[in-house]
């Protein structure tokens, strides 16, 4: 089988997810909009079919199961279930609060509306839905002027709708106006998607007070959705006052903690808060089995078929692909990182700094030790000695830490550490740490080693995915096929930078050492790349992609220390390259610094030009020169030995005179033409395809 580099467009949705925090809710919803005309005003669903009125005696408090009209819930029975925060719910808890909940409630009041911004998990309520969060009284007498709330749902085989009508909203210090009174309502739909019954929720808002005046409260309240923990610093929460319509200047519905001020919160009647699902799929049994883009979900074209026919060089791609631009692949669970780890060391949570140090600062570096046995290190900013820098590989998310002089005690800031779980296991939630809040705060990442396994399984080195065994890896089962002593590659090395074009070089990378049935190797530089090439064999696969500074291949081939894995062109005006995040096989490496010869002859300094023009049979290199002189070329291969001379040619200025290479006998591949004279020598590359 033979695949080479190959330039493609990917079909699938990538999340850029900020680098501080992995919201579930930012992940499953896509937007916050407002919709809605002028035919579409507020219909209460009272008298509808299949509407039923909660009475103000079912709303109970927990766990003591006592009426309860300020601060009581009443449990419903979900039909066909609805997911949300990335978990399937099958009931859900109304609360007289203006929102429900698919938790059990908690044995507390939830009249405090920043509930929806703060992850106090024991405090308030999560996984909710809050079209109208504040302090609210179930209404049943009419005594000194009030009117009778009623709460209504309704259940339908495509929906969900709660309605708060005539509720007494918001009261002020411990008092309800007789006056303030609204009506709101709160609807999810199940997906049209087939693969999911997550979908799109809207909030919509009536009248207050009935149209008669008085004072109606309609500030304080939140208003959105809340997912399942978050860090510490906040909840894991959309905010629908920050939507498309609402100019708040910056305002950002995972971040902002607005609350309503005018009524209605949506803009008017005949307008609603939507939030729109993302359609994904929810296969939450296949931790590791390589179907990275999700093909064998239902209605899928792979769906029903076995993991030998899901599994593809598409999988393969699409991590290539988010390696290279930096963008993780969805990271929740059962989406497109949950089925790319297929060794399964990708697992992470992100915590609070403020869960990992609690101790007195000794002299420099500082480390300590965890209640779990992990080590933390910090040392001292060149910046500033005052700050301390978390260098520690078990969370390589870097925070500060700001040393208090006072006390002489780490004070932590409100980063956020990402923690890596790397520990393997067929079950996702095994060996997850205790500090991890909830198990919905687990994630899932996945790299060109994953990608590399993929392929390992694609050529028939190794029988299943997920492949988690930690004592003898796919890499020790099949071969020692080499008597070569040369001891097995631990890092990598850059040959000679051959100048092709101003500013631009080619340059290959070799492993330092023998490589077996296949490669992983990712790497950053601070140069543009502008290709990839593989070394090929028609044996072998081989996939590579680029993006910006970034390059990441893969191939199930062997590789000595003078088989180059690859050849890198870059474009640059500098004289050296910086090469940073280099990986191989998984591993991290140091850094490297490739010095790059800029004395050479370029084309540009005399107005020279030499013209590629390749075909099935052979190569014609077009050569005019503006000096006189005596000018012969050669080819090379990528491991720099001499393929053809081309024999030299007596050029005159100006005219145009040809080098011919007959390729009939050559292999795929890229090759170098190097043209040496009087006047200066050329270099350039050839690229080869059969």
């Amino acid at each position: 089988m033979k695949l080479n580099k190959m330039k493609y467009v990917l079909l699938l949705v990538f999340f850029a997810l900020p680098a501080s925090m992995f919201a579930t809710l930012s992940v499953e919803f896509k937007s916050v909009t407002v919709y809605g005309d002028a035919g579409s005003n507020y219909q209460s669903i009272e008298g509808e079919g299949g509407t039923s009125v909660i009475p103000a005696s079912s709303f109970q408090r927990y766990p003591a199961m006592v009426t309860d009209q300020r601060d009581g819930y009443y449990e419903v029975d979900l039909d066909w279930g609805y997911n949300f925060a990335g978990t399937n719910r099958n009931k859900m808890w109304i609360c007289v609060n203006g929102f429900v909940t698919f938790e059990p409630p908690l044995n507390l009041s939830q009249r405090n509306s920043d509930g929806l911004f703060e992850n106090a998990l024991s405090t308030y309520a999560k996984n909710v839905i809050a079209p109208f969060w504040g302090d609210h009284f179930y209404r049943t007498d009419i005594t000194g002027g009030y009117t009778v709330s009623k709460i209504l749902i309704q259940k339908t085989s495509e929906s969900v709708t709660v309605e708060w009508k005539n509720i007494n909203m918001n009261a002020v210090a411990g008092n309800f106006f007789p006056s303030s009174i609204g009506n709101f309502q709160m609807k999810f739909f199940k997906s049209s998607s087939i693969l999911t019954n997550q979908g799109d929720i809207e909030f919509s808002y009536g009248l207050v007070n009935g149209g008669m005046g008085g004072t109606v409260i309609t500030e304080g309240a939140s208003i959105g959705l809340k997912g399942d923990g978050g860090s510490v610093a906040k909840a894991d929460f959309l905010n629908g006052l920050c939507n498309d319509t609402l100019d708040l200047g910056g305002c950002t519905p995972s971040d902002s903690r607005i609350k309503s001020s005018v009524w209605q919160p949506s803009g008017g009647t005949n307008l609603k808060i939507l939030f729109t699902h993302f359609p994904v799929s929810t296969l939450f049994a296949s931790w590791g089995d390589g179907d990275t883009d999700l093909s064998h979900g239902f209605g899928f074209r792979h769906y029903g078929e076995p993991q030998n026919r899901f599994v593809t060089f598409a999988d393969v791609r699409a991590i290539l692909r988010s390696v290279a631009t930096e963008t993780a692949l969805d990271s929740v669970r059962g989406r497109h990182a949950y089925h790319a780890d297929v060794n399964h060391d990708g697992r992470f949570a992100l915590l609070d700094t403020a869960i990992w140090l609690r101790t007195t600062i000794g002299a420099p570096p500082y480390k300590y030790v965890d209640d779990q046995g992990r080590t933390v290190e910090l040392l001292p900013s060149l910046a500033d000695p005052d700050i301390l820098v978390l260098v520690d590989q078990t969370t390589p998310v870097a925070s500060t830490f700001t040393l208090d002089n006072a006390d002489d005690i780490l004070v932590p800031d409100d980063s956020i550490v990402k923690r890596n779980i790397p520990t393997r296991s067929y079950n996702w939630n095994d060996s997850i740490p205790a500090e991890v809040p909830s198990l919905t705060q687990v994630y899932w990442q996945a790299n060109e080693r994953d990608a590399s396994m993929i392929v390992a399984y694609l050529s028939v080195q190794i029988t299943q995915l997920p492949w988690i065994y930690d004592i003898i890896g796919y890499k020790d089962i099949n071969f020692n096929k080499s008597s070569n002593l040369e001891p097995l590659a631990s890092g990598i090395n850059f040959g000679d930078a051959i100048k092709t074009a101003k500013n631009t070089y080619t340059i290959p990378v070799y492993a330092n050492g023998i490589v077996q049935d296949g490669i992983s190797l990712r790497l950053k530089t601070d140069a543009k790349i502008s290709d990839v090439s593989a070394a090929n064999e028609n044996s072998n696969i081989i996939l590579s992609d680029y993006h910006a500074g970034n390059m990441v291949i893969v191939s199930d081939a062997d590789y000595t220390s003078t088989k180059p894995i690859a050849v890198i062109e870059l474009i640059t005006d500098k004289n050296t390259v910086d090469v940073s995040g280099i990986r191989l096989d998984g591993i991290e490496l140091d850094n490297k610094t490739i010095t790059l010869n800029k004395s050479s002859s370029s084309l540009e300094n005399y107005g020279e030009k030499i013209i590629v023009h390749n075909n099935q049979s052979g190569v014609t290199l077009e050569c005019r020169f503006d000096k006189d002189g005596v000018y012969a070329a050669s080819i090379y291969d990528m491991m720099g030995n001499l393929v053809a001379d081309l024999g030299s040619n007596n050029f005159e200025a100006g005219l145009t005179m040809n080098f011919q290479w007959n390729t009939l006998s050559n292999p795929s591949g890229v090759y170098f033409y190097r043209i040496e004279g009087d006047m200066g020598n050329y270099s350039g590359k050839i690229n080869i395809l059969k």
